[in-house]
């Protein structure tokens, strides 16, 4: 990850945002979970936990089957709430992260590749990302893309997908000290990439990192593995030790087979020996190149970038192919050093809480790009972001060879904000050039050249960025790449019978109508295009002139005649207000293919461009500060203070501190019976409040998820122990008390006037109601065994039969685990399964044993 710095500055304060117009927190990744799977709620509750993610990111579906879905119930059932959530939560969302139990597979397509493009119609084996050297942002088009990258986080079992999500929140101080990346030469046609070791081997020793090359498909003996990158039907693993953080990229065609293994090694076959993240395809995909990583993945894996960026930027056709691991994994980045210090835990009511936010660059010259105080995950305290001093002169320029085709300066004033300078260039593009602010944070330019048709390709054009602070210029310089330009275009088919003397046709645009009457003898294209060329006379799509109309050959029947609206930039997203009447002359057949009402929207390659996108920084190595929290937006009792912080480079860290505001008239507590539970259990939670509550409502709380609500006069909350609210695993409790009744909704901010302090109980995993066996019959004798299915299954577990316990062993294959009842005679037989009685429901499963006589034919 390679960036310039421009100049040096301390993080100053140019916005401190108003409390009241912000939405609640959210986070980068949307988890997709299955309600109806306790294994599915409790990794997803997990992954929350693991990366600080609050309600918002939670999105709770049902599935009937956890490996394939059909096209109209992914996007009935997947694509639609997904989608929807995304734009609830604003440009926050970069990832989404499907949790095992969440179908992978839509036809010949992975789910997550339908998600990467917005749905089944608009994929297609480019991806406009690919190459890029810069952090992800779903926020910004790439080759007019918004993309929506999408990972699986799966297991054989519950505890192999708790180890994979735990080790893949790891960050090492370099890649030396790590473990070192293997390349292994593949077989036939899985050695496809064999050809690229020696180069790939060369750059990482160059850049000091470790690597070795060996000579088969596999490695053995190996206890310091980041990342193996192999071709083969079958790989051994058992005698590695894969590091926390540790990839494996393997080219055959069936490790995307996850829930349904076929003859090849699956990619959950390497997260049971530890690796975090990998790549596999689910349908057979044939080993054409752009279907898989190049082995540019490594090097860019270990220079910073996360697990999904370096994927995305090194396969090209994602159409068959899904990610299994966090997308944010990225152990070698250099995150900020964030502490949070608030004056004491406890205060007193009257007292004054002040904070100290301490804020330090993870490595020399990288900066601190954006520091934020959160109260409660739904008040944003404080926003800092970098300021630029008077006189630094801002140059920006686009050159093709030697000619200039675009060039603007800009001088900035008093400490004035980067966005603001950025935000300044947006306005300065010419007729060939346009320039966006873009990024969540609108800390990046999007530049892109829009070439003249007959324009020959040539050089590739090159984009500069210089600030000259006093005498010293800071250059940031990128090439444009030349990309497919894709847009959504509304599209009338005219069909090919020539209109008739007198056919009229009534075009009306964003609320403007423009006739146009036919000629004798009138080719359908010709007629069109002078309907075209009036629209553009007359021009109703205002000054920046944001759509163009166009006259094209439909690319199905190229005899037939199409009338193209197409958006001018492609970071257009709003669709035009149009519509389309034909009066046709007697006996005229003119554009009898026209469909009548709403034109046909389509996403489709509309063009070439050259395109970039630019991360100015300005250097800015602490940002120390003493905050004061508003007591108007702290409650009494229990309260969370979250300061965040992120670099130029895309990583975010985050801390956090719990304070406790003592009022003796406001606190209030809460109680519960047991602090384990089983599914089915009745969970009852007394509240005791303070004597100014008593006339208060309160709410209950379960991982921050509003679950129930009460009036005054409630004394306790009794809820079933049951999904989604309460899955398997650890949470945490408390009440809030507010003085009218609350709206349960997620994304409403609240403002209680007490808050409990929280309380964690857990709940057992459902050992005896997850597991099945195989066969029910079975004959006696020295071979009988029995094989047991279920998420919850692991090493340590025993089963008891006629008294006696029988330890369980893993198969082969990974699913399934073998027990031996060799011993047992002829009969019927209860099975029990046995584990810690703390943290998993044991007991009877539901089905019967029965073991038959030998028979002799």
């Amino acid at each position: 990850m390679l960036l310039l710095l421009l100049s040096l500055s301390c993080l100053a304060s140019p916005v401190c945002y108003g409390t009241e117009k912000l939405s609640v927190r959210c986070g980068r990744v949307l988890v997709v979970a299955d309600r109806d799977q306790p294994e599915s709620m409790e990794l997803a509750k997990r992954y929350m936990r693991a990366r600080h993610l609050p309600p918002p990111n939670l999105l709770l579906l049902s599935f009937n089957d956890p490996v394939n879905i059909n096209t109209g119930d992914f996007d009935r059932k997947l694509l639609t709430p997904v989608m929807q959530r995304i734009s609830r939560c604003g440009d926050a969302i970069d990832y989404v992260v499907l949790v095992r139990g969440v179908p992978y597979r839509l036809n010949r397509t992975s789910t997550t590749a339908a998600i990467l493009y917005g749905g089944t119609d608009n994929i297609r084996s480019t991806n406009g990302y690919f190459g890029n050297a810069l952090p992800f942002e779903a926020s910004i088009p790439y080759g007019g893309d918004f993309l929506v990258p999408a990972t699986t986080i799966s297991a054989f079992n519950f505890n192999d997908g708790a180890r994979l999500i735990d080790s893949s929140v790891c960050h090492y101080r370099d890649v030396p000290s790590a473990g070192t990346f293997y390349f292994c030469e593949g077989r036939g046609a899985r050695g496809t990439r064999n050809r690229q070791i020696q180069q790939a081997i060369a750059i990482m020793e160059a850049n000091g990192l470790p690597c070795e090359r060996i000579s088969h498909p596999q490695v053995k003996n190996k206890h310091d593995v980041l990342g193996q990158f192999t071709g083969s039907t079958h790989l051994d693993l058992a005698s590695n030790t894969y590091l926390p953080g540790s990839i494996l990229d393997n080219l055959t065609s069936h490790g995307g087979y996850l829930l349904d293994p076929g003859g090849q090694v699956t990619l959950l076959s390497f997260v049971r020996y530890g690796v975090c993240g990998a790549y596999g395809t689910v349908v057979e995909p044939t080993n054409t190149p752009a279907r898989w990583a190049n082995y540019t993945l490594p090097i860019r894996y270990a220079g910073g970038f996360s697990l999904m960026e370096s994927y995305l930027q090194t396969i090209s056709d994602w159409t068959m192919g899904l990610v299994l691991g966090d997308p944010l994994m990225s152990p070698f980045g250099n995150p900020c050093k964030v502490h949070n210090n608030p004056a004491a835990n406890r205060f007193r009511d009257s007292d004054e809480i002040r904070v100290d936010i301490d804020v330090e660059e993870g490595k020399s010259n990288y900066g601190i790009a954006w520091v934020e105080v959160w109260l409660n995950e739904q008040d944003l305290l404080l926003h800092r972001e970098p300021l630029v001093p008077q006189g630094v002169q801002w140059n920006l320029s686009v050159t093709k060879g030697s000619d200039s085709v675009f060039s603007h300066t800009y001088r900035s004033t008093d400490n004035e904000p980067l966005t603001r300078i950025l935000n300044y260039f947006t306005y300065c593009g010419n007729s060939s050039v346009s320039i966006h602010q873009v990024g969540k944070r609108k800390n990046k330019l999007l530049i892109r050249w829009h070439p003249p048709l007959e324009e020959s390709f040539g050089d590739i054009p090159n984009c500069n960025l210089i600030a000259l602070d006093g005498n010293t210029p800071f250059p940031l310089s990128k090439p444009l790449q030349f990309r497919p330009y894709r847009a959504e275009c509304a599209i009338y088919d005219f069909g090919k019978i020539p209109p008739l003397t007198g056919d009229e046709l009534r075009i009306g645009v964003e609320g403007s109508t423009i006739s146009m009457t036919a000629y004798g003898n009138e080719t359908v294209e010709d007629f069109l295009q002078r309907t075209a060329d009036k629209i553009g006379e007359q021009n109703p799509f205002g000054k920046r002139e944001e759509w163009k109309v166009q006259v094209r050959p439909n690319p199905a029947q190229p005899e037939e005649s199409q009338l193209w609206f197409v958006p001018s930039y492609a970071t257009m997203r709003r669709r035009l207000d149009l519509t389309v009447h034909v009066v046709r002359a007697p006996k005229s057949q003119f554009a009898g293919e026209l469909a009548v009402g709403a034109p046909s929207w389509k996403s489709v390659q509309v063009g070439r461009i050259a395109e970039t996108v630019m991360q100015p920084t300005w250097k800015n190595p602490k940002v120390n500060e003493s905050i004061l929290v508003p007591r108007t937006l702290v409650c009494a009792g229990f309260n969370v203070l979250r300061t965040r912080a992120g670099t130029f480079l895309g990583e975010e860290t985050e801390t956090v501190s719990e304070i406790y505001v003592d009022n003796p008239e406001l606190n209030g507590s809460i109680k519960v019976d047991t602090d384990r539970l089983s599914l089915g259990d009745d969970l009852v939670v007394y509240m005791q409040r303070g004597i100014e509550l008593f006339n208060s409502y309160a709410v209950l709380y379960i991982d921050g998820f509003p679950v129930a609500s009460g009036t005054p006069e409630t004394a306790h909350f009794e809820t079933k122990v049951e999904l989604p609210h309460l899955c398997p695993g650890s949470h945490r409790l408390w009440v809030e008390w507010t003085t009218e009744p609350f709206d349960m909704s997620i994304f409403k901010k609240r403002y209680p006037v007490s808050r409990s302090k929280p309380i964690t109980i857990f709940i057992r995993r459902p050992l005896q109601n997850t597991t099945r066996f195989t066969p029910r019959d079975v004959m006696v004798g020295p071979k009988a065994a029995i094989e047991l299915t279920g998420p919850y299954l692991h090493s340590g577990l025993e089963i008891v039969i006629n008294g006696s316990r029988i330890p369980i062993t893993q198969t082969d294959k990974g699913f399934n685990w073998t027990v031996d009842i060799s011993g047992l005679d002829v009969g019927t037989y209860s099975i029990s399964i046995v584990g810690d009685a703390d943290t998993e429901e044991i007991g009877r499963l539901s089905e019967k044993l029965e073991v038959l006589p030998r028979f002799y034919p």
